[in-house]
């Protein structure tokens, strides 16, 4: 097993779902 892949994985998960957040967010407030 590779447990620092799948750290890896959750942690680029993690972000792009916050970037999509904080995207999202962002257009709503400037809409």
């Amino acid at each position: 097993n590779y447990p620092s892949f799948h750290q890896l994985s959750t942690v680029t998960i993690i972000y792009i779902h916050f970037m999509t957040i904080n995207r999202d967010s962002e257009h709503k407030h400037t809409v």
